[in-house]
C-alpha cells in the first residue's frame, strides 16, 4: 500500500524552535512538533513539517508545492 503523505505548514515569524535563544515577542514552536509526533504514530502516514514566515507569497508558494507534493495539508 501507498502511505498517506503529510505536509504540516507552521506559519509565524513568531515560532522558534526549541533549543533556540528567545526574544519577547516570540513564543516556542510546541504544535507543529506535537502534530508530527502524534501523526508519526500511525505507520500508514509519512508525515513532513515545514515552517514559513509572515509573508503572504511564501505562504502562498508553500501551500501550493505542499498540494502539488502531498495527499494531506
Amino acid at each position: 500500500f501507498k502511505k498517506v503523505r503529510v505536509q504540516i505548514i507552521n506559519t509565524g515569524d513568531e515560532l522558534i524552535e526549541f533549543g533556540q535563544r528567545i526574544e519577547p515577542w516570540q513564543i516556542r514552536d510546541s504544535n507543529g512538533p506535537f502534530l508530527e509526533t502524534m501523526l508519526a504514530n500511525h505507520a500508514w502516514l509519512q508525515t513532513q513539517r515545514s515552517k514559513v514566515s509572515d509573508q503572504r507569497a511564501q505562504t502562498e508558494r508553500a501551500i501550493q508545492d505542499s498540494l502539488e507534493q502531498c495527499d494531506v495539508l
